[in-house]
């Protein structure tokens, strides 16, 4: 919420004035004004997102510690099971060098599908 905050502040108050001097809707000058100034801030938010989303440990772990049946394993929860809990460390770390590989590709697509041509105002 911080970026869309300080995005929708970044934008010039005299881009509204002029969509509204143009007799623009309320949603004509969100899609056409504030979206596209804002397209960068979105991209970011998505790439946190995706990141974050490979990474959960926290919540799977204290919910369930991977019991009763390690169904609820996610890749940084059995990273730490095999690491930690058992005390393989070659193998965790392994883990934790695909997971790195994965959120570096994750980031790399998300980032190149996102790509648009860069707005200045």
């Amino acid at each position: 919420m911080l970026l869309f905050l300080a995005g929708l502040q970044n934008i010039p108050q005299t881009l509204y004035e002029a969509a509204d001097i143009d007799g623009a809707s309320s949603w004509q000058t969100f899609w056409h004004v504030t979206f596209p100034l804002l397209w960068e801030i979105i991209s970011i938010a998505i790439v946190f997102i995706v990141i974050g989303g490979l990474k959960v440990f926290d919540m799977v772990w204290v919910i369930t510690s991977g019991n009763p049946t390690r169904h609820s394993h996610v890749i940084a929860t059995y990273m730490y099971q095999k690491a930690i809990s058992e005390g393989n460390m070659g193998y965790g770390t392994a883990i934790s060098v695909l997971l790195f590989i994965m959120v570096l590709i994750a980031t790399v697509i998300s980032l190149r599908i996102m790509r648009r041509e860069r707005i200045e105002y």
